[in-house]
């Protein structure tokens, strides 16, 4: 249930920084979560990935609200 909530949370946001004009800066902090525990660095931005698997969205949602609030 996470994982779909999530993936479905991540394309609303992509979205809404897409019509607010804030994808590019919200990409930049994206690329710039540094790695830390089991977190591992990301080597391309939101948009690049054609597909994600469920470690990886739940490795997003970890830190996905500092990203968003960040962004804006």
């Amino acid at each position: 249930m996470q994982i779909g909530m999530v993936d479905h949370l991540e394309k609303w946001i992509f979205h809404f920084m897409k019509t607010h004009k804030r994808l590019d800066k919200y990409n930049a902090i994206w690329l710039s979560v540094p790695a830390y525990h089991d977190l591992t660095p990301k080597n391309k931005s939101y948009e690049e990935v054609s597909q994600w698997n469920g470690k990886e969205v739940k490795e997003m949602s970890r830190y996905l609200l500092g990203v968003v609030t960040q962004s804006l």
